[in-house]
């Protein structure tokens, strides 16, 4: 406890003058000063009377005496108390530093929960009751994560949040302009604050994992008056939670940039108001244009480190994005300049940075509304299916590129798709068996180049003529007409089926 902490706290009951309290190193103890002592424990209160502060050779760090010291190192903590309170007030600090050890004992407990593995709400529950006040624990998006439930919580704002999932935009705008929650510091130590439109006084600690806030764990003043213990016990609280919630399989959506976690909550199907009113509220202005990007953890043995290392570097590449890890992916949403995707500079610098990543990258097509993420995650994760059943490696695919596969993927009896494969690729396929011939794959060049002869001829790495003489033969076998472009169309797409139907 901080000698400030400890004042506010007698100051409700009795006539107390702080004179000084500059000193905020941690106070364990309570003692009657013995004024012929030559030296004092920093960390100890001491109370004197007017004896004792009359032939006292050196003052202690912390001090609370009925009468005024001549003297006294302004440094130092001192306040002046009634002669008449003297016994009072040391049997109330008596009774404080004894409620205060018993903080140690209820946190041994906390954690003996959270190593044996009990429930989140269960350990929320046991801290609501060890404070005697109702608990919530909302995350940096101000959305709802657990609440005790061994009172009925009356303050009817928190009930409406709780109700809802997440606080409203209204009550995030104000408390974001709310003094109190500005000066909040930034570490676990407990501060009180004020909500607009709710009559209690609420005791807030912020919680961190690995130096990063994930959450807030607020106490709200129903049960039982605020008082200097739970002010002392609240932190303990964070430290025991951040454990828990480091457990939970959303926790990535918990810590990290604001962005990341926007981004999980996207992708986490959470209701459309609940992501719009923490935008809002952010100040995050979404991209116009963009994709999403995913690569999945395949190159390193220990993920965690995969995660940070992959992370990184796309953060390094495209400082832009926003990311976050996902069902196990690592995700980005890349803000882009149009329509059309990354540019080609971006797509040759994630070739050069995939080996040191994954096995392959996987880029939606591009969209304009930031609430369809979810839908364009999902061709990522067609991508990675696609990618692994056809043993794809070293590439960077695009879905617009393998759009068609997915259309495929919808239908359940695949084998329906045979019969709309043209029978002429069937008879080219029977003649190569036969002749050691290659003329199946001719025509399927020719069609990706867009039926030019002069490039079909050097994908093939064949003479002009040769290609003449083959384009002739395959006329001859299948009747094809290559100025009928219905019939090239269903060429092309009886090409896709068979290939998606040999890797089925």
């Amino acid at each position: 406890m901080q000698f400030r902490h400890i004042m506010k706290s007698l100051k409700d009951d009795y006539t107390i003058s702080v004179c000084s309290e500059q000193n905020t190193d941690k106070i364990n103890d309570i003692q009657l000063l013995d004024p012929l002592a030559e030296s004092y424990d920093p960390q100890v209160l001491y109370v004197a009377d007017k004896h004792a502060v009359s032939t006292c050779k050196s003052f202690p760090l912390h001090l609370v005496a009925s009468c005024n010291p001549a003297d006294f190192p302004t440094e130092n903590n001192f306040a002046l108390i009634q002669e008449e309170d003297f016994f009072a007030v040391f049997n109330t600090l008596h009774t404080l530093f004894y409620q205060s050890l018993q903080i140690s004992s209820d946190f041994s407990q906390l954690i003996a929960m959270s190593i044996r593995g009990d429930s989140a709400q269960e350990i929320v529950n046991a801290a609501s009751k060890k404070l005697g006040n109702p608990l919530i624990i909302i995350d940096n998006g101000f959305k709802v994560l657990f609440h005790s439930d061994i009172w009925e919580i009356q303050d009817t704002l928190w009930r409406e949040n709780i109700s809802r999932g997440y606080c409203t935009y209204e009550f995030i705008t104000a408390v974001n302009q709310i003094s109190d929650s500005l000066k909040a510091p930034d570490n676990s130590s407990a501060y009180t604050f004020t909500c607009p439109a709710s009559p209690h006084s609420k005791l807030c600690s912020k919680i961190f994992w690995n130096g990063s806030q994930i959450g807030y764990a607020i106490m709200l003043e129903e049960q039982t008056p605020y008082n200097i213990i739970q002010q002392e016990m609240l932190p303990h609280v964070s430290y025991v939670l951040s454990d828990v919630l480091s457990k939970l399989p959303a926790f990535s959506g918990l810590h990290g940039s604001l962005k990341s976690i926007l981004l999980y909550q996207l992708l986490d199907q959470q209701p459309q108001e609940n992501i719009a009113i923490r935008i809002k509220s952010s100040g995050i202005t979404p991209p116009k244009f963009m994709c999403c990007l995913s690569i999945s953890h395949d190159t390193l043995p220990d993920t965690k480190q995969w995660e940070r290392f992959a992370s990184e570097q796309l953060l390094r590449l495209l400082p832009d994005a926003s990311v976050c890890t996902y069902e196990q992916r690592l995700i980005a949403l890349v803000p882009v300049k149009d329509m059309f995707g990354p540019s080609k500079e971006v797509l040759v610098s994630l070739q050069e940075l995939l080996p040191k990543v994954s096995r392959n990258i996987y880029i939606s097509q591009p969209y304009d509304d930031i609430y369809m993420t979810r839908t364009y995650y999902h061709q990522c994760t067609f991508l990675q299916k696609f990618a692994l059943q056809m043993d794809f490696s070293g590439k960077i695919l695009s879905y617009g590129d393998y759009q068609f596969y997915d259309l495929l993927e919808q239908i359940s009896d695949k084998s329906r798709l045979y019969a709309y494969i043209p029978p002429a690729l069937g008879i080219l396929k029977e003649y190569d068996r036969k002749n050691g011939t290659s003329l199946f794959e001719t025509l399927e060049t020719y069609i990706h180049c867009q039926y030019n002869a002069t490039k079909t001829a050097s994908a093939l790495f064949i003479h002009r003529n040769s290609l003449s003489y083959r384009m002739e033969k395959i006329e001859e076998l299948t009747r094809i007409d290559y100025n009928d472009t219905n019939q090239l169309f269903h060429l092309a797409v009886g090409f896709y089926m068979e290939h998606y139907l040999s890797n089925s």
